[in-house]
């Protein structure tokens, strides 16, 4: 039996790949300046495949200033 890749992610995990604490994951989300996510009953839960194309969207090219 293979293993899945998960689905959602948890704001734990999302802060921990991004380098933030949970509670600037959570500010971001009140803020609406974080990765898209969904309430699954009182849980917030970030799908795998938005919170990487949310990343990509905030990627800066830089332009060799």
């Amino acid at each position: 039996m293979s293993a899945k890749s998960p689905k959602y992610l948890s704001t734990k995990q999302v802060a921990d790949i991004l380098g933030i604490s949970q509670v600037t994951a959570r500010r971001w989300r009140i803020e609406k300046k974080g990765p898209p996510y969904q309430k699954i009953g009182w849980l917030c839960k970030y799908e795998v495949k938005a919170f990487y194309k949310w990343i990509e969207q905030k990627c800066v090219i830089a332009d060799g200033d």
